[in-house]
């Protein structure tokens, strides 16, 4: 059995844009051969956080 293809989705900046992005990021995460984590500023990673399938969110602070 292969190893699980990973996957790092930089969300957009902007909280309307990351929920734009909410369907392929569900849609990658569906795959049970691919692992997903997202990486987002700290103010829109909540909009992440219910996707079940995602591996990982990883807020990061407002300047970065």
């Amino acid at each position: 059995m292969s190893s699980p293809v990973k996957i790092v989705v930089v969300a957009p900046t902007w909280l309307g844009d990351s929920v734009m992005s909410l369907p392929l990021v569900g849609y990658l995460a569906a795959s049970e051969s691919v692992r997903v984590t997202v990486v987002s500023r700290s103010s829109v990673s909540r909009v992440y956080i219910g996707i079940d399938g995602l591996s990982d969110v990883v807020a990061l602070g407002e300047n970065g």
